[in-house]
Parts: C-alpha cells; structure tokens; sequence
C-alpha cells in the first residue's frame, strides 16, 4: 500500500493510534529489510563461489592448453631436428 493512501486513512483517527499504525509500519519495514539483506548477502556468496570455481576451472584449462601447446611446440622441434639429421 503506498503511503498517501495509509496517510489518507488514517488522517481522522487520533494522534495516538496514528502512532501505533506508523509504528507497526516501520517494525514491518524493518523487518522485511533485513530479509532482503540476508538475501542479498546469500546471493552475493553463492556468486562469489561460482565465480572462484570458475576461476579455477579456467586456471585448469589454461595450464592444461599451454602444456599440449609446449608438448606439440617439442615434438615439431624433435621433428624438425631428426628430418635435417636425416638430410
């Protein structure tokens, strides 16, 4: 409910019970304020996890890459070494 239409219903009613009402409003905000902080604070970990894990993942890939890469790079050289002996 937005807070001009509250304001409008309870314009009439004495300052006392206004004060209550605004009260359990702001408890009730409050309240629902830190749900979506925690929830936050959950989605912002398990993104953080994701991404480390991924991090990983591609640190694996990369080295995995570089040592066929190497390994190819040793063989043309053998390759190339063994074809001008045998020349």
């Amino acid at each position: 409910m937005e807070l001009t239409k509250i304001a409008e219903h309870i314009k009439d009613l004495p300052t006392k019970e206004k004060m209550a009402i605004l009260e359990l409003i702001d408890i009730k905000i409050a309240s629902d304020m830190k749900e979506v902080i925690t929830e936050l604070k959950f989605t912002r970990e398990s993104l953080e996890q994701r991404m480390t894990s991924d991090k990983n993942s591609l640190e694996h890939r990369m080295n995995s890459q570089t040592k066929i890469v190497t390994l190819a790079i040793s063989f043309l050289g053998l390759l190339i070494t063994l074809f001008k002996f045998l020349e």
